[in-house]
């Protein structure tokens, strides 16, 4: 993976590597490659859009639908990444409203798994931060806490299983 690119992460090369080993690698299975992975992601969207109120899944069908306008030859990257994201962004709004530290990790790997796709994502480690340390309750820090060590926690095991380190996206 070294050197491969200078800002997408291993997670989606892994994945596609996994998928050559099933099938191959060739024209076809270019094909078969991209197919899986719109329908790997559109399966997390329309997961999450099953768990919201109905007044916003038209439009949320709507703008997943437009994720595939006027993409360049990274969309496959680009569409994955966003559905992890947008199952953070989910996640992460469940643990803030029922305060249930399995949402919390879960919104963690999701987040990591993301990053772990294209490493720009890690700009949305902000909105936890800030929503947990301004967060008004007792075990805000704890929760942070929690976050914070489930995310570094995860990246370690990826980089390990997959051979890699944060100065390779650097």
């Amino acid at each position: 993976y070294k050197e491969f690119f200078t800002h997408k992460g291993p997670l989606y090369y892994y994945f596609l590597k996994f998928l050559n080993n099933l099938y191959g690698i060739g024209w076809l299975q270019y094909f078969i490659s991209f197919l899986i992975t719109i329908l790997f992601s559109y399966s997390i969207f329309f997961y999450v859009t099953k768990k919201i109120a109905n007044k916003n899944k038209l439009l949320l069908c709507f703008l997943f639908t437009n994720l595939l306008l006027f993409q360049d030859s990274n969309i496959s990257i680009q569409i994955l990444q966003s559905s992890f994201l947008f199952a953070f962004l989910y996640f992460f709004d469940v643990y803030i409203d029922k305060k249930n530290i399995k949402d919390l990790i879960c919104a963690s790997f999701l987040l990591l798994f993301s990053v772990l796709i294209r490493i720009d994502t890690l700009i949305f480690l902000a909105i936890p931060f800030l929503v947990l340390v301004f967060e008004n309750h007792a075990n805000k820090f704890k929760s942070l806490a929690i976050f914070i060590f489930s995310f570094i926690l995860t990246f370690f095991i990826s980089s390990i299983l997959f051979g890699f380190s944060f100065v390779d996206f650097y």
